[in-house]
């Protein structure tokens, strides 16, 4: 089951999500089981996150790039 203040940091956009991971880098982010139809993650890192079951249709993925982080 999801981290549920992993989803409520990820739906404040890439740039806290982000400046979160950087200052959480050790831990994997558990969005398992969570609904990301639709969804636009451009450019937050979604390295080493956990997504067992999660709904990824038509989630935007193409768009991240590891530079930076």
């Amino acid at each position: 089951m999801a981290n549920t203040k992993h989803i409520e940091i990820l739906k404040q956009g890439p740039s806290a999500w982000n400046q979160w991971r950087r200052g959480n880098s050790t831990v994997w982010p558990d969005l398992s089981e969570t609904n990301l139809t639709n969804a636009n993650p451009a450019n937050a890192n979604l390295n080493k996150i956990k997504l067992k079951k999660a709904k990824l249709r038509k989630t935007n993925l193409e768009l991240f790039s590891p530079a930076g982080f």
